[in-house]
């Protein structure tokens, strides 16, 4: 599976929503989780976050109709669920996933641990490391028979 993602050369990372989603049809279980909601890491603010544009999409698939779980420990719960009805979930109630995909690099989840993360995934499911958090960590995610994919 390729994912297609664009280098902005002065802000970094611009992930498109659309093309990760178009990416997603071949999960072992439609129950998703998008970490990291902010539109950078370590930070609460939401203002043009794309994690909460692909959330935004993954809602409105009629096709597959994901089971979508979010979490950020630094967002306003209340900002999201009022504002664009996105609920935050205890990340240690996550599992069985087809796909985990960290948007952001937060330190939160770096002291969570990847083994953690790892557990949560099914077996053949994947692990979307959009911010190339674990990226030196790839190998111990490709032998618990997740894909990985980074930027």
């Amino acid at each position: 599976m390729i994912l297609d993602v664009s280098v902005a050369q002065t802000t970094g990372i611009t992930v498109e929503p659309n093309k990760i989603h178009m990416g997603m049809k071949n999960f072992t279980s439609n129950k998703i989780a998008i970490l990291g909601l902010s539109y950078k890491s370590n930070v609460p603010d939401i203002k043009n976050s794309m994690g909460i544009k692909l959330l935004s999409l993954l809602q409105r698939d009629s096709v597959y109709k994901y089971d979508i779980f979010a979490h950020d420990p630094l967002v306003d719960k209340d900002i999201l669920k009022n504002n664009y009805d996105i609920e935050i979930y205890d990340l240690n109630k996550i599992n069985n996933l087809g796909a985990l995909i960290l948007m952001q690099g937060d330190s939160f989840y770096m002291d969570y641990g990847i083994d953690k993360l790892i557990n949560k995934i099914e077996k053949n499911g994947y692990f979307y490391d959009i911010s190339g958090l674990f990226f030196e960590q790839k190998n111990k995610v490709i032998a618990a028979g997740i894909n990985y994919w980074s930027f």
